[in-house]
């Protein structure tokens, strides 16, 4: 925003519904410069106008979903791009696995996996310490990203995540040594990691993006998962046919999320 556009979102944030005409007393601008201004951030999405009361009134869209809006945008933007440049896209030659050597890496890897994600992402961490990490995976799954999250413990701001949460005694966690974190994101590109238990401290970690080995790490994770799922269900008292439904319709809806173009690549070449 320009310096002018910020000064008047900052007053519509705090005073919402108020007129152009009031806006421009505050700001000591002329009428028209303030119009112009209004009608350029009403355009980018940063304020609305209510033009069901007579004289028109201005007020401003939260910062938050201002943002979420942009980033919806360019999430769609960016599948579009990859459809339409598919056919001119060769799979990098720089694949394989890649050991990570810092914390901050780990991190900022596995925000990088859930942003590119196309379909499904599983994840495996008992602790989750690291907000950055917990905002991604939100803001993944408000994009519509399927997420299956098996962990000890659960973030409220992740209540829309499908969580395999274990219900172990507090005995075993006091015990637990270490965490760790492990993402495998639509049979394409997977992370994991060996870290302290308060996420701290980086042991081990590596990053492969080679689409053989993940799909194989994808495939046997992807069935543990769903096991555990199915276990929690025969926990619940659940009867033995929606358990048979959940495996049979999970199976049919998980495993197509996996580009086999990748594999067959591979094959032609």
């Amino acid at each position: 925003m320009k310096e002018l556009e910020a000064e008047i979102y900052l007053i519509l944030l705090r005073e919402p519904n108020i007129t152009a005409y009031k806006v421009a007393k505050i700001v000591r601008k002329p009428k028209t410069t303030v119009y112009k201004a209004l009608e350029i951030m009403e355009q980018e999405g940063l304020i609305l106008s209510n033009r069901a009361t007579q004289p028109v009134t201005f007020s401003a869209v939260s910062i938050k979903e201002y943002l979420n809006e942009k980033e919806r945008k360019f999430k769609k933007n960016r599948k579009i791009a990859e459809v339409e440049l598919k056919n001119v896209e060769e799979i990098p030659a720089n694949t394989g696995i890649f050991e990570i050597k810092k914390l901050d890496q780990v991190f900022s890897k596995v925000i990088e996996i859930l942003d590119n994600a196309e379909k499904l992402v599983l994840i495996s961490a008992p602790f989750l310490h690291n907000e950055d990490v917990n905002a991604a995976i939100k803001r993944s799954s408000e994009w519509g990203i399927q997420i299956l999250l098996h962990s000890f413990s659960m973030p409220q701001d992740l209540s829309q995540v499908d969580i395999i949460k274990e219900d172990v005694s507090q005995e075993f966690l006091d015990s637990l040594p270490y965490n760790w974190f492990e993402i495998f994101a639509d049979g394409q590109e997977y992370l994991i990691s060996l870290i302290s238990r308060d996420s701290s401290q980086l042991y081990k970690a590596q990053w492969c993006n080679d689409p053989y080995t993940s799909v194989l790490t994808y495939n046997a994770n992807l069935g543990s998962f769903l096991l555990m799922k199915a276990k929690k269900m025969l926990e619940e008292g659940q009867s033995k046919e929606n358990i048979i439904e959940f495996i049979s319709s999970s199976t049919k809806t998980f495993y197509k999320y996996i580009n086999m173009e990748v594999i067959e690549h591979l094959i032609d070449n």
